[in-house]
């Protein structure tokens, strides 16, 4: 009965780093029972445990071979939260897990080494130097190739992340699983062997996120359901512009909502779309003006 059980190999490698994995796995398996158990009410992501689901299904953890799975969504479809959902509910399986935040605009600022010595310190729980891409992509392959891994790479939008950060299947062991979120589906069927396209919030599902943001309910406040779903209509299910808007028109009356719905109406969803992609303080000059100078700047 025990010699069917699996363990560590400790024929290579410090006591002490032997140590630290066993203790990083009791600490990793606790934190998976936390995750599974705790109630999705406390996320207030709507449309978010259908969508967790799904791609948990499609990454079938726990089974043979290298998955490489490409998560494929224009900006604002929740790719990022979606795949920190999944690994909050996955991580606990792997012998050694990472997820990478921001590789495109990190890399531009830091480079890839600063990456690849970020996965290899998270995986192996013991802080990593390296000191050129080189030696990272080999130590990647060489020190991974044997444990079962799960590792997230947030917004990537060039070939070359996916070559210095994850390489080829070889560098991981078996059953391990590898996402990456991107906006450029070309490079997510080029360099994945499974990809998933994001599904955009359904009408009801846009409805209840725009309202919560806008009247902190689950749906319009009398006398603005029109005026809600004509608003909602312009953004296709797209949340994070659905946030945005909700929030600017929190507290506004409906004189101010109309003017705003009238600046949206004739224009094409896809501009609109770009347009709400700007930071902050623009998006509020341009279609929010008149609050700003009667002192709402924080809508």
């Amino acid at each position: 009965m025990a010699a069917s059980l699996s363990g560590w190999d400790v024929t290579n490698g410090s006591t002490m780093e032997h140590i630290q994995k066993i203790v990083a796995w009791i600490s990793s398996e606790l934190l998976g029972l936390m995750q599974h158990s705790k109630p999705s009410a406390e996320t207030g992501l709507i449309g978010i445990d259908a969508r967790t689901q799904e791609l948990k299904s499609l990454l079938e953890v726990g089974t043979v071979g290298v998955l490489k799975v490409g998560i494929s969504g224009m900006w604002g479809s929740g790719k990022s939260t979606l795949v920190s959902s999944v690994y909050d509910k996955i991580s606990y399986k792997f012998e050694g897990c990472c997820f990478v935040k921001n590789v495109r605009d990190r890399s531009r600022m830091h480079g890839l080494k600063m990456l690849q010595e970020e996965i290899l310190s998270d995986v192996l729980k013991v802080e990593v130097t390296l000191t050129s891409l080189e030696q990272g992509m080999d130590m990647i392959e060489r020190r991974l190739s044997q444990n079962s891994v799960l590792i997230v790479l947030d917004d990537v939008d060039h070939a070359e992340h996916l070559e210095m950060l994850v390489g080829s299947d070889n560098w991981f062991g078996d059953g391990s699983r590898i996402i990456f979120t991107t906006r450029n589906q070309d490079l997510a069927i080029a360099r994945s062997s499974l990809v998933h396209n994001v599904r955009m919030l359904d009408v009801e599902e846009a409805i209840e996120l725009f309202s919560r943001r806008a009247f902190g309910k689950s749906a319009p406040a009398q006398g603005f359901e029109d005026v809600s779903q004509k608003m909602v209509s312009k953004f296709g299910g797209n949340p994070s512009a659905l946030i945005r808007l909700g929030s600017f028109l929190h507290g506004k009356d409906m004189n101010e909502w109309m003017s705003i719905l009238d600046r949206l109406e004739g224009r094409p969803d896809n501009e609109i779309l770009e347009e709400f992609r700007t930071p902050d303080d623009g998006l509020a000059r341009k279609f929010f003006p008149r609050f700003l100078t009667e002192g709402a700047g924080s809508v």
